[in-house]
């Protein structure tokens, strides 16, 4: 699964850094990429046993669901954003 995974992790955490962040900040926004990835990580397992346990098995897939549509609103916003460099 991570061989799968790596491209795709790579791409967003280097490349689309190089594009947000300028050429003295890219090596800062890829830190905040991958710093936001890895909390994500640790608190996924978490999140989801909670709302299981509280709400059901069906909640957790309506909040994978509405996470994933504000993912794509917030990218819509940032789609031609361009760091100064």
């Amino acid at each position: 699964m991570g061989f799968c995974t790596f491209g795709p992790d790579t791409l967003i955490s280097a490349t689309a850094a190089m594009d947000f962040g300028s050429r003295k900040a890219s090596s800062t926004a890829a830190g905040f990429i991958n710093g936001l990835g890895s909390i994500g990580a640790a608190l996924s397992g978490v999140l989801v046993a909670w709302i299981s346990v509280e709400f059901g098995w069906s909640e957790v897939f309506y909040f994978l669901m509405a996470a994933t549509v504000a993912c794509i609103v917030l990218q819509i916003f940032m789609w031609n954003a361009r760091g100064n460099n």
